[in-house]
Formats: C-alpha cells, structure tokens, sequence
C-alpha cells in the first residue's frame, strides 16, 4: 500500500502591524490581485485574532496585496489611501508575506 501525502499551497500574510497590547483582528484589510487583471481573487480580507491572513491553493505566479490599515488602533479607521505590495508566488509551498 502507498500513500502519498499532497503539499499544501499556502499564502500567509502576516500583519504584525500596531502596538503589541493591540487586538489584530480586523487591524488590516485587503484584496489579492493576480498580476495584470484588475478584479480582486480575493476581496474584503481581513486579519484574524492572530494577525494572520490565510489564503490556500493559488497558481505559480505575480500577485499584488493592496491594503489598508488601521494607523490609531482598532477602533479607529482605516488610512484612505491603500499600501500594496507585489510578489512571487510558487505553488506547493508555503509563503509568508510580512506587512509593515
């Protein structure tokens, strides 16, 4: 008998963004494009209790993390004017993207 174990492929953004006594929930928030298509693969992404985004199976390729943060905390509101960031993505890996 065999078994073969399938790789994951993982996209993690991590927002340790703020303060450490922060909560991070909601403290970021985004869309992922795919390089050249205007509409978001993913859109309204927000970080969890941990900071973390988790986005899992995307294709080998260039994506764009247009964001938003919360500069006064989590209650206060979002900067208008989004960040973004690009990067490389291979699929049956794990990734981890850090966010200022």
């Amino acid at each position: 008998v065999s078994c073969s174990k399938e790789k994951q492929t993982i996209l993690e953004i991590d927002a340790n963004y703020g303060r450490a006594d922060w909560p991070k929930e909601g403290l970021i928030k985004g869309n992922l494009y795919s390089d050249g298509i205007n509409s978001p693969l993913y859109s309204n992404l927000k970080t969890d209790a941990t900071g973390k985004i988790v986005i899992s199976n995307l294709l080998t390729g260039t994506y764009r993390f247009e964001y938003y943060a919360k500069p006064d905390g989590p209650d206060g509101d979002y900067w208008p004017i989004p960040k973004d960031t690009v990067f490389q993505f291979r699929e049956n890996t794990t990734t981890i993207l850090k966010l200022d």
